[in-house]
């Protein structure tokens, strides 16, 4: 037996063919693209995928640096057969994502309003589901050449599926984001006038928000999503929007309209904005947003409020009190001032009833004097029945 045939089993024990990528590549990146450009693929055709990625994973490809006699081997310095197959298959299929999303973005960069958000959101469904497949093709990839390098501490390796968004969001939501934004909170806009909106249009893009936040330390973990995208560029702004469309309508509305009638308008938009929120926001958007409308709704017309409480005593107007006080109560210390209006209310009506019982009591005839306990009596009465009711 030759030197070199026993050299060769020594570095290939288990006799694996080595795979040469570009023998494979061309069939894999056919059965890629048909995976994003959504053709019906057997099961067959995504089990032979698989296997090409199995295979060439699993070849043996002596690539390992040689060390000069003489010197030490620096860390890392050998790359072993797996890990350059590996390696060499991930650049090939980043570069196919990468290229893929640039040729697709020309067709959406002038677009704007509806139009825009059509497209975005139907690239990203058709995007996501197509990288979900590429992601279970590459499924050997992840679990082993992945894991290692990030076991290892390598940083810009991820999970095909979560290497899929950041290049998403690098190539095609970074150029878009601002037309893709502005033509959601217009859309919210006409929604807020009273017209009939497309909500699947917001909440596509919403999610892709969502989904797009990674931590690029822990992407491929559970813990690796937060909403950094969603924030940063979707819920700020829209913050900020819905302040300046409830500023200018909570004042216009008050000049034309009495304060009964604005208090069912601040509570109808309380409602709508929550609603808005289960609808197509996430979840954790509804505190600010109802922080948000309760300073412009509300806390900027308490003096309005307060001028208008007095009134709605006066008048017993007690379903627009209750109104009021759900209202103001939403407010940190709002409810100090009624209960000081109040407090005062109730003593002037108090003094009030009093001065009806002495007046009674000199007005009862001597001839019905007997009867004087029992009209003080059920004035008093009076005085606590409204107390109580206050």
């Amino acid at each position: 037996m030759s030197s070199a045939s026993t050299s060769s089993r020594n570095h290939n024990p288990h006799g694996l063919k080595p795979i040469d990528l570009d023998c494979i590549w061309g069939d894999l990146e056919e059965g890629i693209n048909k995976v994003y450009q959504r053709e019906n693929m057997p099961k067959k055709r995504y089990m032979e995928l698989y296997t090409h990625v199995y295979n060439y994973c699993t070849s043996v490809h002596q690539s390992q640096t040689r060390i000069p006699s003489g010197k030490k081997p620096a860390k890392q310095a050998a790359v072993s057969g797996a890990q350059f197959v590996g390696l060499e298959l991930y650049k090939r299929l980043k570069d196919f994502l990468h290229q893929y999303l640039v040729d697709l973005l020309s067709d959406g960069l002038d677009l704007m309003d509806e139009e825009v958000l059509r497209f975005y959101t139907k690239q990203w469904e058709d995007y996501q589901f197509s990288s979900k497949v590429l992601n279970g093709i590459c499924s050997y990839l992840n679990r082993h050449w992945v894991r290692r390098e990030c076991d290892e501490g390598r940083k810009g390796i991820y999970e095909i599926y979560s290497l899929a968004l950041v290049t998403w969001r690098d190539n095609f939501f970074k150029p878009l984001n601002k037309q893709v934004t502005n033509a959601v909170l217009k859309l919210i806009e006409r929604e807020r006038n009273g017209e009939t909106i497309n909500t699947r249009l917001v909440s596509g893009v919403i999610n892709c928000y969502v989904e797009l936040g990674l931590n690029e330390d822990e992407a491929n973990s559970r813990s690796g999503q937060n909403l950094s995208i969603y924030t940063e560029h979707f819920e700020n702004e829209f913050l900020q929007d819905t302040e300046r469309y409830y500023l200018k309508e909570s004042s216009e509305f008050l000049r034309q309209n009495p304060v009964t009638e604005y208090m069912k308008k601040a509570e109808t938009r309380l409602f709508e904005e929550k609603r808005r929120v289960q609808v197509y926001l996430h979840e954790k958007t509804y505190d600010p947003l109802a922080r948000t409308c309760e300073k412009v709704l509300i806390e900027k017309h308490l003096e309005t409020f307060y001028a208008e409480f007095q009134n709605l005593l006066n008048a017993d107007k007690n379903e627009d009190l209750g109104r009021m006080y759900n209202l103001v109560s939403r407010i940190h210390d709002g409810l100090g001032e009624l209960r000081n209006l109040l407090e005062t209310h109730i003593n002037s009506q108090g003094l009030t009833a009093i001065l009806k019982c002495g007046e009674s009591a000199l007005n009862v005839s001597t001839n019905t004097r007997n009867l004087e306990p029992i009209v003080v009596r059920q004035n008093f009465l009076c005085i606590s029945h409204d107390i109580r009711y206050y």
